[in-house]
């Protein structure tokens, strides 16, 4: 009588296990994928082009057309080294603009110069517009005009320039505004 040998049972190595295999596998994947969308990413920043914040007098123009109301008031000069951003905000009630601002920034994105809210408001629907203590208080035509300051204080000259610079409500007699 001979004897057979009991049948064994063979597990797979731990490379031959296909769900460790699958697991493995899906992990790799995923890796791969993450990187993609990494490198995706940074190529997509360093490839996007500076949005276009161009605000001229055609905008300026169209934009008070739609908006009718109180004017927009304008320095007859540009500050140094600041450029005009445009209309950034207004309220509007009852179908006309009640209060409207503007915002001069400077044009070196590094420079510890503040931005500048030039805000006109009618006097009679005074409070609309912000109001600081380093801020400026000027009134043209029945209208109340408020200039702050936002991310750094205003030197003397600053302050000086616009206390003292010409403003007007008609874009047109604006000559930096093209």
């Amino acid at each position: 009588m001979t004897q057979q040998a009991a049948p064994t049972r063979s597990s797979p190595s731990r490379a031959e296990d296909p769900v460790r295999r699958a697991v493995v596998r899906g992990g790799a994947v995923a890796v791969a994928m993450v990187l993609l969308l990494v490198a995706a990413v940074v190529v997509l920043h360093f490839l996007e082009e500076e949005p276009d914040t161009s605000y001229g007098l055609t905008e300026l123009e169209e934009h008070l057309a739609q908006h009718p109301g109180v004017p927009i008031e304008l320095p007859e000069a540009l500050p140094p080294a600041y450029e005009w951003r445009g209309v950034q905000d207004w309220t509007k009630r009852r179908g006309r603009v009640t209060q409207r601002s503007s915002q001069f920034a400077p044009i070196d994105a590094g420079s510890a110069a503040p931005l500048v809210q030039v805000c006109v408001e009618r006097s009679r629907a005074a409070g609309q517009c912000p109001v600081d203590d380093e801020g400026i208080q000027r009134s043209d035509g029945g209208r109340r005009v408020m200039i702050t300051f936002a991310g750094g204080e205003p030197n003397a000259d600053q302050l000086e320039f616009w206390q003292r610079v010409p403003l007007t409500a008609d874009p047109a007699e604006v000559d930096w505004l093209e």
